[in-house]
């Protein structure tokens, strides 16, 4: 069953996905791989623009809920099970799914699995593998050496400082995501919760931290796929939450 799982996986998603970035790589000018990356990461975010529009749109419908939730957790605050019972009962008013915004991201787990060891395999310090190179379809052309570096300058591959950079670009990238994700302050001015405002502040420094704790890891390939991916959220997220 685990082979087959497997199968599918290679045959249906990281398959295709290495030859779409071969393709990129062997057309586009000067043969650079960090053009490359950047092309192919927004051509996947276009294809992925309606399920990640769905998630922030649940996302933006919690966000105006959130005076009516203080209010509710307010009044019955010494009353946990009806405070749950009446929370759902919300949200069933208000036609809102609390986790709408989670099976989006959960469909894409497997595409993020394989966009990760994509990019770790093009950053590799010896190119594609034979292993590879066999993955390839009969009508893409063998790409031969692959150049790691990105406007003939940054290497993506074995140059640490690049990985650096791009790691804290992509940190700080994700902290200006976070914080336009967070919930606005509500009219009455009440303050959220200790526990989601714990949670709001763990999430606005603590992900982005981790974010360069792990990227700096790693070949400054994914790095700059990290940070492209995330410009890009940071676009669509903004253009769905100021949609009246």
């Amino acid at each position: 069953m685990i082979g087959f799982i497997i199968y599918l996986y290679n045959a249906f998603i990281y398959q295709p996905l290495l030859n779409s970035l071969v393709v990129l790589y062997e057309i586009l000018p000067w043969q650079d791989l960090g053009l490359a990356v950047i092309v192919f990461t927004v051509l996947v975010r276009i294809i992925l623009f309606p399920l990640n529009s769905q998630a922030f749109r649940a996302q933006k419908k919690l966000q105006l809920l959130q005076p009516k939730l203080q209010e509710l957790q307010k009044r019955l605050q010494n009353n946990k099970e009806k405070q749950a019972s009446e929370t759902l009962a919300l949200y069933r008013t208000e036609g809102i799914s609390p986790f709408a915004g989670l099976l989006p991201l959960l469909i894409q787990i497997p595409l993020l699995i394989a966009l990760y060891q994509l990019f770790f395999v093009f950053g590799a310090k010896n190119g594609l593998q034979a292993s590879h190179l066999q993955l390839l379809y009969s009508f893409v052309p063998l790409p031969g050496n692959i150049n790691p570096l990105f406007l003939g300058v940054v290497n993506l591959s074995t140059d640490w400082i690049a990985s650096a950079v791009l790691a804290v670009v992509a940190g700080v990238l994700q902290f200006v995501q976070t914080r336009q994700a967070l919930p606005q302050k509500s009219s009455s001015g009440e303050a959220a919760s200790p526990f989601m405002k714990a949670f709001q502040q763990q999430a606005t420094y603590l992900f982005p931290v981790v974010t360069v704790f792990i990227l700096f890891r790693l070949p400054a390939a994914i790095g700059l796929y990290w940070a492209t991916t995330t410009l890009f959220s940071i676009w669509q997220q903004r253009r769905i939450l100021k949609t009246p």
